[in-house]
């Protein structure tokens, strides 16, 4: 679980970086912005949890 967790977020952060449509999407509603505010705490918290 945690190691996919980190796996999705390094996805989200190379597609936020590399396709200007996924940003633009997590930006376009609270709500998302949210989800990737959890994907990314989530991950913060699993490799702290794996190191």
């Amino acid at each position: 679980y945690y190691m996919w967790s980190i796996f999705g977020t390094v996805g989200v952060f190379a597609a936020w970086l590399l396709v200007g449509d996924v940003s633009s999407f997590f930006q376009s509603s609270d709500l998302w912005g949210l989800v990737y505010v959890g994907i990314t705490s989530t991950a913060g918290f699993a490799a702290g949890w794996m190191l």
